[in-house]
């Protein structure tokens, strides 16, 4: 007859807690990265993606299952593709995290902050890639078209048969026209970041910095005759 049978008893409580806590922490990244109102990824030190989140998709244009094991120059031929993986390989061989701008060129041309940074294991050894990417095509839209303006600008500027300057507040010279160069007889360099006290001691230097204040001062349009007597052409 039987009348017992050898075991053991262990308790799995702490056991059972730390595998608890593992999972919460993983459901909490999983949570994160799904939210995450920007492109986020991990990828192996060979540039093949192991996690992405939506906004990695929606950069792609394919899911998840279409992009992880894979290589960026897998997926796409263009030329956005050899600025990512070299941002990755400088990441695995520094070590140090590393950011881009970057045009994606079969994305509808859109512009991304790229940051890329190194995961580590508890040895300090570079194991894996994060990495983030922002969408700022609206940012550089703005800029872009704050550039061409400012181009029409400067155009316009160079061009104008007109006496035509821009200062600042305190009535130092920002920009000039070549007319201004032609009656000071001097170049732009030489002018600007200067008063115009500091270029003459004409009697109308005082009238035109009264001028200036003026016009900081009200806001208004000042418009007055000014006689310099050292110019070839009298008045300004």
């Amino acid at each position: 007859n039987i009348i017992g049978e050898p075991g053991t008893i262990q308790d799995i409580t702490e056991w059972d807690r730390a595998e608890r806590a593992l999972r919460e922490s993983e459901a909490r990244f999983r949570s994160f990265m799904e939210h995450a109102p920007f492109g986020m990824l991990v990828k192996d030190l060979d540039s093949r993606y192991l996690t992405v989140n939506r906004g990695i998709e929606e950069m792609w244009g394919r899911s998840a299952d279409e992009i992880l094991g894979h290589r960026p120059s897998e997926l796409s031929k263009d030329n956005d593709v050899a600025i990512v993986e070299a941002m990755d390989r400088q990441v695995a061989l520094t070590g140090q995290a590393a950011t881009q701008e970057i045009r994606l060129d079969g994305r509808d041309g859109r512009w991304t902050y790229s940051v890329k940074f190194p995961i580590k294991d508890s040895s300090g050894r570079t194991v894996a890639i994060g990495g983030i990417f922002i969408d700022i095509s609206d940012r550089k839209k703005t800029e872009l078209a704050l550039q061409e303006s400012e181009a029409r600008f400067r155009s316009f500027m160079e061009h104008a048969p007109l006496e035509l300057l821009v200062k600042d507040l305190d009535g130092r010279f920002l920009m000039v026209s070549r007319a201004v160069e032609k009656i000071w007889h001097r170049k732009a360099e030489d002018l600007l970041g200067r008063r115009t006290c500091d270029i003459t001691d004409s009697p109308g230097v005082t009238a035109v910095e009264e001028m200036d204040r003026e016009v900081v001062e009200t806001g208004r349009t000042v418009a007055r005759e000014v006689h310099f007597p050292d110019w070839q052409e009298d008045w300004a």
